[in-house]
Formats: C-alpha cells, structure tokens, sequence
C-alpha cells in the first residue's frame, strides 16, 4: 500500500492519495495532475492501472454525506411526530384528562337516557 501511495504522491500536482488495497482502488486529490502521468507512475511501480473515474470537481463524498444529513433528518422529524401521540399527554395532563372526563359524561349521558 505504501509502495503505491508513494509512486502516486511524486508525480506533480497530486495533493493526497488513498489506497485501499482490499477493494484494488485509489483515490488521488489532484491540482492539475495528468492522467497517464499517474497510470504511469503505478506501472513503474510493477502495478496495472485502470482509470474508474476521470477527474472532476464534483465530490461523490459530499454527495453521500448530504444524502446521509437528508435522510437522518427526515428519520428525526417522523420520529418526533410518531412520538407526539405519547408524549403530549405527559406535558399536558390536564387536558388529557379534560378529554376522557367529557367522554365519560357523555357516555353516562347516554345510559341514563336509555
């Protein structure tokens, strides 16, 4: 792994490198760096290189990370919804029992005229 991170990190305009050997990628940051220059620095280095990816400046990570922010706040909102229903009759006990004590009137309301 060094042994690539090394033979991509001379060639000029590159800014990081990642390897992941387990996965046979790496990920170079670059500020103007050529293509072939870095396939060609990894077959020096006994390596064979297929780019998967050209260079952009769009950030596939950024992506990920506002999806992953989209999704956990809508998880949060429909979790503080679904809990309102058993929550509010802790915060506000008063009305809750207001409604069951109109509900009770009404209900021997009903039996008495019966």
């Amino acid at each position: 792994m060094r042994e690539v991170e090394r033979a991509l990190a001379v060639v000029p305009g590159v800014l990081s490198v990642e390897v992941n050997l387990a996965t046979e990628t790496a990920r170079v940051q670059t500020a103007g760096a050529d293509l072939p220059a870095l396939i060609a620095a990894l077959r020096r280095a006994g390596y064979d290189a297929t780019p998967l990816v050209q260079a952009s400046s769009h950030d596939p990570t950024e992506d990920r990370r506002t999806q992953a922010a989209r999704r956990d706040h809508l998880h949060l909102l429909a979790a503080a919804i679904l809990t309102l229903p058993l929550v509010l009759p802790g915060i506000a006990p008063g009305l809750y029992l207001l409604s069951l004590q109109v509900s009770e009137t009404r209900l021997v309301a009903r039996i008495a005229k019966e």
